[in-house]
């Protein structure tokens, strides 16, 4: 799904397209999320901090702000 995605995306966005860096931003976002979880909770029963909570909650939810950002860059936007 993921690669299907990404060459939909390099159809629409040039290589030097301000969209990039607001997925490199977003991917980072939940890949640091999910490498968050696994460092404190894989295989392990333990609290959330209400922090921690917040923080994973939004990086998992980060990919999901991409389309939002192609919108805005494809309809000239992005400041709004």
């Amino acid at each position: 799904m993921f690669i299907a995605a990404m060459r939909v995306l390099c159809r629409h966005f040039s290589s030097d397209s301000s969209f990039w860096g607001y997925f490199d931003k977003y991917f980072y976002e939940h890949m640091h999320a999910l490498a968050l979880e696994r460092q404190n909770h894989y295989q392990t029963l333990s609290a959330y901090s209400l922090d921690e909570m917040k923080t994973i909650a939004a990086g998992k939810s980060a990919l999901g702000k991409c389309a939002i950002a192609g919108l805005a860059v494809l309809t000239d936007t992005e400041d709004r």
